[in-house]
């Protein structure tokens, strides 16, 4: 007569059902994280090599917004140096045209 205790298909069954738990928090972990290797534990050179891949485009996001403020303030520099020269003509063309008015009165 066996037990429960030590009923061998009931302890297999439970080794199964704890390894198809651990591999199913597994892959729920991966899909809230959207990552296959979100930690060393999983694969460490994966690890190693994602890791240095987020630090770099980090970098990359910085420079990228550092060169596009740079873009704009010399983008806006240039409209206003364009616009000061347009208006410095302006007035000369009008003071000319005072001076031309007043001689022939």
């Amino acid at each position: 007569m066996s037990s429960i205790l030590t009923n061998t298909s009931a302890m297999g069954a439970l080794s199964t059902l704890r390894g198809i738990n651990e591999q199913l928090g597994e892959t729920q972990n991966r899909i809230s994280t959207g990552l296959k290797v979100s930690s060393a534990k999983d694969n460490a050179s994966y690890y190693s090599i994602s890791t240095t891949m987020n630090s770099e485009s980090g970098m990359n996001k910085a420079v990228n917004e550092g060169l596009t403020l740079a873009k704009n303030s010399v983008s806006t520099a240039r409209w206003e140096v364009g616009h000061a020269a347009e208006r410095r003509s302006r007035r000369a063309s009008h003071s000319s045209e005072i001076r031309v008015s007043s001689s022939s009165a």
